[in-house]
This record gives C-alpha cells, sequence and structure tokens, in this order.
C-alpha cells in the first residue's frame, strides 16, 4: 500500500477541492491489468492510497469473422481492441465508448477511431444514426445486453474472456484489518466475485464502501456493504465521480446510491 503524503507534502500532491485537514480515503482497485495501473495513478494524484488488486484477467478467445463484411466495428471496452488479432479490418470505421478505448483502439492500430460516451445502447444508436446497416462487434465473453435499433444488424463475435482471480494476500489483509475505505468494482462479475471473496474473510460488509461500474454491478454484489453507489456513466471518471474520488467532479454527481 503507498504510504500516504506526510503533512508537509506538497498542495499538488492532491485535489484542490480537498482541503489539507481531509482524510485520505483507502481505495482497492479491482480493475484489470494494464488499466488498474491507469486507475490507480489517477487516485493516487488525487492523494488517496491505493491497493491494486485485479479480479478478473482476460484472456484472448478464437473467433470467425461473418460471411459478410460489416461496414464498421464496435468495441466497449479497452480489451476489444487489444484482443481483435489480425482478423478484424483496422480500415474500417471503429466506434467505440470512452477515451480509454478509444486510446486502446490507436494503440491496436485502427486508424479511423470515432469516441462516443454512453453506454452500449448509446453507442448502437450513434452508429445507426451515421447510417450503418451492418456492423461488427468485437466483444468479451461477459458483456451487457443491448438491442439494436431497428434497421440496424450487430454481429457480435466473443474475442477474450476474463477469468477470475483471487484477492491478493495484500488486499486480504488490509481489508482483515479494516484499512480499506473504498472498493472501486469494473463489473458484474468481479462484483459478485468481490462480495464472495470478502465474506469469506469474516468480515462485516458495513465495514467498507463500495463503487460500482453500473447499477447492474452493484446489484450483482448485493446488499449490507456501508454505502454502495453506481456509476451514472460507465467509465473510470464516472465511477470515480460517484465515490466521490476524483479530482474533478463533485462528490456523489450522477451516482445511484444506496445506504
Amino acid at each position: 500500500m503507498t504510504s500516504p503524503p506526510s503533512c508537509s507534502a506538497p498542495p499538488a500532491r492532491r485535489c484542490a477541492r480537498f482541503s489539507r485537514a481531509d482524510p485520505i480515503a483507502r481505495v482497492l482497485v479491482t480493475r484489470p491489468a494494464p488499466l488498474a495501473q491507469v486507475t490507480a495513478a489517477t487516485l493516487e494524484a488525487a492523494g488517496h492510497d491505493v491497493i491494486v488488486a485485479p479480479l478478473l484477467s482476460p484472456v484472448a478467445r478464437e473467433w470467425t469473422p461473418p460471411a459478410k463484411a460489416p461496414e464498421a466495428l464496435l468495441f466497449t471496452s479497452p480489451q476489444g481492441p487489444r484482443f481483435a488479432g489480425p482478423k478484424a479490418d483496422r480500415s474500417l470505421p471503429a466506434y467505440v465508448v470512452g477515451t480509454r478505448t478509444g486510446e486502446a483502439a490507436r494503440e491496436a492500430g485502427f486508424t479511423d477511431v470515432r469516441e462516443r460516451g454512453g453506454d452500449v445502447a448509446g453507442l448502437f444508436s450513434a452508429v445507426a444514426k451515421a447510417g450503418h446497416r451492418l456492423v461488427l462487434h468485437l466483444a468479451g465473453e461477459d458483456r451487457t445486453a443491448a438491442v439494436p435499433p431497428p434497421g440496424l444488424t450487430v454481429e457480435v463475435r466473443s474475442v477474450y474472456a476474463a477469468e477470475l482471480l483471487p484477492l491478493t494476500g495484500e488486499a486480504e489483509a488490509a481489508l482483515r484489518d479494516g484499512a480499506i475505505d473504498w472498493a472501486l468494482l469494473f463489473s458484474s462479475r468481479s462484483a459478485a466475485h468481490f462480495a464472495v471473496s470478502f465474506d469469506a474473510l469474516g468480515q462485516s460488509r458495513a465495514e467498507i464502501s463500495i463503487a460500482a461500474i453500473s447499477p447492474t454491478a452493484l446489484s450483482a454484489a448485493g446488499p449490507g456493504w456501508r454505502a454502495a453507489v453506481a456509476a451514472a456513466t460507465p467509465s473510470e471518471a464516472g465511477i470515480l465521480a460517484a465515490s466521490g474520488l476524483s479530482c474533478d467532479k463533485s462528490r456523489g454527481e450522477g451516482a445511484t446510491r444506496t445506504i
């Protein structure tokens, strides 16, 4: 666990909206690598104490392109372009949800990346409005279902799967000691897995708060937590805003909240 800055730490170490007297949150990031480290860096820049313990590890899956060539590609997570492989036509328009997925698509060699905010349903709507009729969604096996609008056909191929990982020894010790204020949960599977793993430690859920990437993921974690919030938008920014941990969002902005 990163040591919190001392009282002599420079003010730039923390968000402007935190006073120097504010307690630093102790945060468990369960996001898969390498994005877990990105989230950790954002939190540490805000002055928080972070443990990284991914609960899912993505692995590639073989996939077969559809018989009819698509007009565009869809990616709803950064792992999609990373695991698309050589079968994906990198010259096609690639519509993505969020900046992180856009960055991953460019790094993977896709040349026409079109970023959209929101969720899968919003991406389908944007693609249909752009005039596309047949698109290919390269996704993970564990994904949010969405119905495309009339006139749009979405072929889906699973290009990766996420395997469950146990909590690290460091994370288990911190949870047993009550040394975690917030656990950040980035999918329904990881949320359910975290709940089971936490309960196995014999601790009370009332000792820790959770923030989930979506209301569905929040529901998967079950009840009883000290506080439980869901991101208004399924993104890193959304989950940090919901928990009040971000530098650039007001505390709890746009969150679905249960106490």
